[in-house]
């Protein structure tokens, strides 16, 4: 009996959707937080007659195929933007428009996020609440960027010689930048970067464009850039959790712009989970799950009616 399959791959969908939602739901005050998307498909159809069907040597009519339910097909993300919120911390930053921050992971990888709590630690470093470090990308506005042998990374912007940011692994000088502005030595090793702030400094804030500047022995300085990475396709990028995401293909990298994205300081960025909506979907998923058990309760009756035929 299809009725009893059809309805088993109902409710295992109808379950998947619930788990999403819920999780929505439950990230709702979360900060970056970016909401799931189930998605379904119809599975394949039965054919109860095939084309050219005939009875006595006449034709019965056209085919006939019947539905068997629905299957989980995806979980996808919805990168809406989130409200944003003001933060008393000037290195609190949120992004408008498209793009992520990429912070760097224990073990050297980069991954791309949209939150950004940023703050500096004991030794200097921007780093999120998490303890992951925000990686340096060489904008594309500083084309002549330098490393010099302490691994500070120096590039002239706006006409200004400033700092961009610090190499902080051992890599084997010199450098390149790739088309994603990462910084690669001569043996194609990736070199991990960030931004260090000088010990002492004060009056710190982030610019539109993601220049940093504050004061250090009471002179205003430029003391980093923070860039942001663009995808063509987001919804290609594989969520990794703790609001992270790894990149599908190649990213965009830049400063800050209208179009790619501009920074907001003093802000963070919430989850852009609507409530209103979700709960409204779980009351929906709610009905079709009873709907598809009410399904199994009937093919059970039916199977029971068939039986007692037999006898």
């Amino acid at each position: 009996m299809r009725l009893l399959g059809t309805a088993a791959g109902g409710i295992r969908a109808q379950q998947v959707a619930m788990d999403v939602v819920g999780d929505n739901i439950a990230n709702v005050n979360t900060p970056g937080f970016k909401a799931s998307q189930p998605s379904f498909a119809e599975t394949l159809s039965s054919e109860l007659r095939p084309e050219g069907t005939t009875m006595n040597g006449a034709p019965v009519g056209d085919k006939v195929n019947v539905g068997a339910g629905v299957l989980y097909n995806a979980i996808g993300t919805d990168f809406k933007q989130g409200t944003v919120v003001p933060s008393d911390n000037p290195l609190n930053l949120a992004i408008a428009g498209d793009g992520f921050f990429p912070v760097q992971l224990p073990n050297g990888d980069t991954a791309f996020t949209r939150v950004g709590d940023f703050s500096a630690d004991a030794n200097g470093m921007l780093v999120n609440s998490e303890g992951q470090v925000l990686a340096l990308r060489i904008p594309s506005e500083v084309p002549n960027g330098k490393v010099d042998p302490s691994g500070q990374v120096t590039g002239v912007l706006n006409g200004e010689n400033v700092v961009l940011g610090q190499v902080l692994n051992k890599v084997n000088a010199p450098y390149s930048v790739d088309q994603e502005g990462r910084l690669i030595d001569v043996q194609g090793n990736l070199a991990q970067t960030g931004i260090i702030l000088p010990a002492g400094a004060s009056d710190l804030s982030v610019s539109s464009n993601g220049i940093i500047r504050g004061k250090v022995n009471d002179v205003m300085q430029t003391l980093g850039v923070v860039s942001i990475v663009s995808f063509p396709n987001q919804g290609g990028l594989e969520r990794l959790g703790g609001n992270l995401f790894r990149r599908s293909g190649a990213g965009t990298e830049g400063m800050p712009i209208v179009g790619l994205g501009t920074i907001r300081s003093q802000a963070l960025e919430q989850s852009n989970v609507d409530l209103a909506n979700s709960m409204t979907d779980l009351i929906q998923v709610q009905r079709a799950y009873q709907m598809n058990s009410r399904m199994v309760s009937y093919g059970d009756q039916m199977w029971g009616v068939a039986n007692s035929i037999r006898r």
